[in-house]
């Protein structure tokens, strides 16, 4: 066997052990569909012969290997976060236990259960369970335990970034809270990290049917949308006509008297003439009055007589004193 044989023999053989050695790594991630860490290393990842769950899961991999250069976040941690939510605005209810109403524990109890953990029904049994986390470790989905004094145990599900969410007390409603708030920071007991019995496979099941209804949903309100903007603007619309023929009356009826104030007018007017004959007429007989009693005056006057207009004219006699001058 001459050089070049043997050369030709040994390059053969390197050929056939990398073949050898890609097809096992092939079939081990075909075997470990959800080890998507090393179908991304490989760049042997085959979207087309994957499930749709499978899929997934290889994108949601993918975007947070984009995105950031940290873990991403464990996929039924990520149904955990996502499942909470959903129940943001629910109102507080003591012992509610539904998405009528919850309580701190009954909220946490509900999201672990669409998980399919268990979890005890108080905060104070919620808040020793599983394993104690640092705070610097925390990860979305943990649980965060606090303690007050007076109003004891309290619970909430970490989202991440310093983050959680809680139905917090009476009168309130689920949201989300920073860890940094001055009253959960002075009561915070820690956190505590319960293992998730859901695989990937059946998460990523999940987070499917939760995103594609959450897209129905708003397909829904964006499809409605156009018709509520049209509704209003016709209702808008006939209210403008509305108040412009209002309106319109009522510069009519100031310019125009009503009846009712025709009659008044006119009962006025008449009431007025009534005054003015009756003024009229008592005045009248004032003057017949007057006149009645100037002729009665007259005829009752003593009558001059002549011979007492013969003595008023016959002179009088001079008296005695005048005489004896």
């Amino acid at each position: 066997m001459n050089v070049s044989t043997i050369k030709i023999s040994v390059l053969w053989l390197l050929v056939g052990s990398v073949l050898f050695l890609s097809g096992c790594a092939s079939r081990k991630a075909a075997e470990d569909t959800f080890a998507l860490d090393s179908l991304m290393e490989n760049m042997v990842a085959d979207r087309v012969a994957m499930t749709p769950e499978e899929r997934f899961a290889y994108d949601y991999r993918t975007a947070e290997r984009a995105s950031s250069d940290e873990v991403s976040l464990p996929l039924p941690n990520l149904y955990l976060v996502e499942k909470a939510k959903t129940a943001l605005g629910t109102p507080y209810v003591r012992g509610g236990t539904s998405r009528n109403g919850f309580d701190c524990s009954g909220f946490v109890q509900w999201t672990y259960k669409s998980a399919g953990v268990q979890l005890p029904r108080t905060a104070r049994e919620q808040s020793v369970l599983g394993t104690p986390i640092d705070a610097d470790e925390m990860v979305a989905g943990d649980i965060v335990a606090f303690r007050h004094p007076r109003r004891g145990y309290h619970t909430g599900i970490y989202l991440g970034d310093g983050k959680f969410i809680h139905s917090p007390r009476r009168g309130k409603s689920v949201e989300i809270t920073s860890l940094s708030d001055p009253y959960f920071s002075s009561t915070f007991l820690g956190a505590r990290r319960v293992d998730l019995s859901e695989s990937e496979a059946q998460a990523a099941r999940k987070l499917m049917a939760l995103y594609e209804s959450r897209a129905s949903r708003q397909a829904v309100a964006e499809a409605s949308a156009p018709a509520k903007r049209v509704t209003s603007a016709k209702a808008a619309s006939s209210k403008k006509m509305v108040a412009s023929k209002s309106k319109g009356k009522k510069t009519t009826l100031a310019k125009r008297p009503s009846s009712k104030k025709k009659q008044a007018v006119t009962a006025q007017g008449k009431s007025r003439q009534r005054s003015v004959a009756a003024k009229s007429s008592k005045s009248v007989q004032k003057k017949a009055v007057s006149a009645t009693k100037q002729t009665q005056r007259k005829a009752s006057a003593p009558k001059r007589t002549s011979k007492s207009v013969a003595q008023k004219d016959k002179p009088t006699a001079p008296s005695s004193r005048t005489r004896s001058m």
